[in-house]
């Protein structure tokens, strides 16, 4: 998982260069089962998104690797997808660890532009 995600940064490096506390990353973000579809990952979102706005970062960031935060970063808060790697064509080891995760068919990494 940490060469994938290490991968995933690499690509995001190659179209956004950034100066040192422009960008915050919001690394794990989950909610139960139980409470889905009551907002709770989205308003999780928007506060960290306020709070690095707050903080003067210029970017927040997010490494999606489920369906559902993938919908709504892009989808419903119009983060931009900046790096993609799809699961099945990601090689470590001489394997493809990931080949058998088809839903969603890739990670991303995704931001959005503080204004």
């Amino acid at each position: 998982m940490l060469a994938l995600l290490k991968q995933l940064e690499g690509e995001y490096l190659k179209q956004r260069q950034l100066a040192r506390g422009s960008c915050m990353l919001v690394d794990l973000a989950v909610v139960k089962r139980q409470a889905s579809g009551l907002g709770i990952y989205r308003q999780l979102r928007e506060a960290a998104k306020q709070m690095a706005k707050i903080a003067g970062f210029k970017y927040v960031a997010g490494e999606l690797s489920s369906p559902v935060t993938q919908h709504v970063c892009v989808n419903r808060m119009g983060h931009k997808v900046i790096a993609e790697i799809d699961y099945a064509s990601f090689k470590y080891g001489g394997n493809y660890p990931f080949a058998d995760i088809n839903q969603p068919a890739s990670i991303q990494l995704v931001e959005a532009e503080l204004t």
